[in-house]
C-alpha cells in the first residue's frame, strides 16, 4: 500500500463504510490494514472497507469486514457504492449491475433516493445455531443471502447489551469464515427493530 490512499466515508441504514476507487485494481490494502482503518478507537471507524475496482471490465464491489477478513458481499454496501459511483459520474443512474464474490447483483438506482438491490434467493440453512451476548443465550436461525448470517429474535434490544464484544455464535464451524448476527425485536406498531453485528 502507497504511503497516502483517498477514501470516501458512506452510510447507509446507519451501516458505514470507508470506500477505495480503485478502478485499475492497483491498491493492494492488506487484512491488518483494513482491520486499523476500520478500528473506531485508533482508525476512521467503519463496518467494513469498500475497494470499488473491475473485473473483466465491470464493477467489481472487493468488500472487507471490519475485521479485515473477506466477505462475499453486503448488502447495505453495495447500495452506497451504488450511489458512489452514479453520484460521482463513474455510472448512469438506473438499472446496472455490480460484480461481488457471490455472482452480480443488480440494482436499480435513481438520480436521488432510495436504491433497491436485488439480493438473490435467501436460503434457510439446516441445523441449530445460538448466540451469547451479555449474559444471555438465544436460538437462531442460520440463513444465507450470499453470505452467512445468523439471525436472532429477541423481546427487547436492551437485552442484547452494547455489542462492544462481538456476541459468540455456536456451531462455529457452521460459520468458518465468520457470520453476520442479527438481532431482531418486533415492535408493537408491526415494524423490526434490528441491530447487525458482522
Amino acid at each position: 500500500m502507497s504511503s497516502s490512499i483517498i477514501g470516501t466515508y458512506g452510510h447507509g441504514t446507519e451501516n458505514d463504510f470507508v470506500i477505495i476507487f480503485d478502478p485499475e485494481d492497483k491498491k493492494n490494502i492488506s487484512s491488518k490494514q483494513t482491520a486499523a482503518i476500520c478500528n473506531r478507537a485508533t482508525g476512521i471507524g467503519a463496518d467494513g472497507l469498500i475497494r470499488i475496482t473491475k473485473r473483466d471490465n465491470e464493477w467489481f464491489m472487493d468488500y472487507r469486514n471490519a475485521d479485515g477478513s473477506v466477505a462475499e458481499m453486503c448488502g447495505n454496501g453495495i447500495r452506497v457504492m451504488a450511489r458512489y459511483l452514479v453520484d460521482k459520474g463513474h455510472q448512469p443512474s438506473g438499472i446496472f449491475s455490480i460484480l461481488t464474490r457471490d455472482g452480480a447483483k443488480f440494482l436499480s438506482v435513481p438520480d436521488s433516493g432510495d436504491i433497491s438491490v436485488n439480493m438473490g434467493q435467501v436460503q434457510i440453512v439446516e441445523g441449530e445455531i445460538t448466540a451469547a451476548n451479555n449474559g444471555k443465550l438465544w436460538n437462531g436461525y442460520n440463513i444465507n443471502v450470499g453470505n452467512p448470517h445468523a439471525v436472532v429474535f429477541v423481546d427487547s434490544m436492551q437485552d442484547v447489551g452494547d455489542l462492544s464484544e462481538p456476541p459468540v455464535v455456536r456451531p462455529k464451524e457452521s460459520y468458518p469464515e465468520g457470520v453476520n448476527v442479527e438481532f431482531v425485536e418486533f415492535l408493537p406498531n408491526g415494524e423490526l427493530k434490528i441491530r447487525v453485528l458482522s
